[in-house]
């Protein structure tokens, strides 16, 4: 075998690994609907890079069966740089993944996601230097890892951001 090929090989599944151990280090509620949970590498590993507004694919047991969901990361990618990456996800009572995350995710729990996968991300090559965001309530999620590493890296960028909400209390990201 051609080493070269080998060593890009294995960049290539530490970049993109199929599974990913995941811990939770941390839980923030957003609102009455909405909380955060930091993620940190289960092994003390670091984090595979990902682009901002990239998601990653969250693997959970409900009542016996292995289900897949994706989140998008509301984090940065300099976040996950520094060993940690953030999903906020909305409580859905008649979504049975939401609905477990919810019950069953507190500091210390294993999770098992996928790496960072997804092309939703503001690309300089392709996209004009005036960004419009529109999102409706934790759909937002994907736009604040865009627009905080847009900021932080990008100074160039002017964001138009349009945030539909169902109530005035909701306040996800606000600050």
């Amino acid at each position: 075998p051609d080493p070269v090929v080998a060593h890009v090989q294995r960049l290539a599944r530490a970049l993109h690994p199929e599974q990913l151990p995941l811990r939770v280090s941390e839980v923030r509620d957003e609102g009455a609907d909405c909380r955060t949970w930091r993620l940190v590498h289960a092994q003390g590993g670091p984090l595979p890079p990902f682009r901002a507004g990239q998601y990653l694919s969250i693997s959970v047991e409900v009542d016996g069966v292995r289900v897949s969901r994706p989140w998008s990361l509301c984090s940065t990618p300099d976040e996950a740089l520094e060993g940690s990456y953030e999903l906020t996800i909305q409580r859905r009572d008649e979504g049975f993944v939401s609905r477990a995350i919810w019950e069953d995710w507190v500091v210390g729990a294993e999770v098992t996601s996928s790496g960072p996968e997804g092309t939703f991300w503001v690309d300089p090559l392709r996209d004009a230097e005036h960004v419009v965001v529109l999102a409706g309530g934790v759909g937002i999620t994907p736009f604040r890892s865009i627009l905080r590493d847009g900021l932080a890296h990008r100074p160039e960028l002017r964001f138009t951001v349009l945030h539909g909400v169902r109530t005035p209390a909701w306040r996800l990201y606000t600050a």
